[in-house]
């Protein structure tokens, strides 16, 4: 492991781990360490910064009565980030390789503030 990023949210924290070849592991920090899977460095900040910063894409479906809306998919874990929004802050949902829902954290604005800091500079 050559980096680390602690993406914190309320109800857990989004770890993603940067080897010598700009590949990151992501786990999922909450009761358990659960890995989710990995991606290159290149498509996780992109990703996150682009599709968190404004949720318009087209919702893939619904969550609780939400709208939810694709983010990102990994490789190898298989898991999946959707983002529901309302007002400033964001509702981060992942979905595990058997479409099982796993987990929601929640993102106040200060906290993707955070986020928006730390990606940027990974």
């Amino acid at each position: 492991m050559v980096g680390q990023l602690n993406l914190d949210a309320s109800g857990g924290c989004l770890q993603i781990e940067f080897d010598t070849h700009n590949w990151g592991r992501c786990f999922l920090l909450a009761k358990n360490r659960t890995y989710l899977g990995a991606e290159s460095k290149r498509y996780l900040v992109e990703h996150l910064l682009a599709r968190l910063e404004e949720p318009t894409s087209e919702p893939v479906g619904e969550l609780a009565g939400r709208p939810v809306k694709w983010v990102l998919s990994l490789a190898e874990g298989q898991s999946i980030l959707y983002v529901s929004a309302e007002n400033s802050n964001r509702t981060l949902h992942w979905q595990n390789a058997k479409a099982e829902w796993i987990a929601s954290l929640r993102l106040s604005q200060d906290q993707w503030q955070q986020w928006k800091q730390q990606l940027g500079q990974a």
